[in-house]
């Protein structure tokens, strides 16, 4: 996008088209799985009414430590209630049962996390927009029978040793308003 002229803030001049056909790339980290920890918790609803939290995965150690993984969501509905279980016992979280659990609960926690690399187009602006997800089945518990650490194979794995681990993932509310998560 061409530098604009001036330095009055009050005038613009901006032409729309010429950036409408950009991919927007918000990957931070190359697809794998990273031992990650819980950076942010952000509480919310999703348009169904239900509460969601929004989760910001940040990579816990090894050569991108601090780098943001991805953001994922955790929703507290009937549809989404299998993963929503899933993610807190990796977390080391309650899940049976009738829980109570406040967001900041879940700051700090550490687990595996999947990485995979999303693309959607923006359908008001047209611009396709890059940026990292977590498959349905994508966080596991961070210890050492998970089979990461047993196996030596440390804190990463490349996307083709992934390749195939969720092939059973399920459309529910989990990721249905990812473009409103912050990045």
């Amino acid at each position: 996008m061409k530098q604009q002229e001036g330095h009055d803030p009050s005038k613009v001049e901006y032409d729309f088209e010429s950036g409408s056909s950009e991919v927007l790339e918000y990957g931070t980290v190359r697809p794998g799985t990273y031992l990650c920890r819980v950076d942010e918790a952000r509480p919310g609803f999703t348009r169904e009414g239900h509460k969601r939290w929004g989760l910001k995965y940040v990579v816990h150690e090894g050569p991108d430590v601090g780098r943001i993984a991805a953001w994922d969501g955790l929703t507290f509905s009937p549809k989404a209630a299998g993963r929503t279980k899933q993610v807190l016992q990796a977390l080391g979280l309650p899940h049976e049962g009738t829980v109570r659990i406040h967001a900041e609960d879940l700051l700090g926690r550490v687990a595996f996390v999947t990485v995979e690399l999303g693309e959607y187009r923006n359908p008001t602006t047209g611009q396709v927009v890059r940026r990292n997800k977590v498959p349905y089945g994508g966080v596991a518990a961070a210890e050492s029978g998970s089979g990461l650490v047993a196996r030596g194979l440390g804190t990463h794995r490349g996307a083709d040793e992934n390749e195939g681990e969720n092939e059973d993932e399920d459309e529910d509310e989990v990721g249905a308003e990812t473009a409103e998560i912050p990045f």
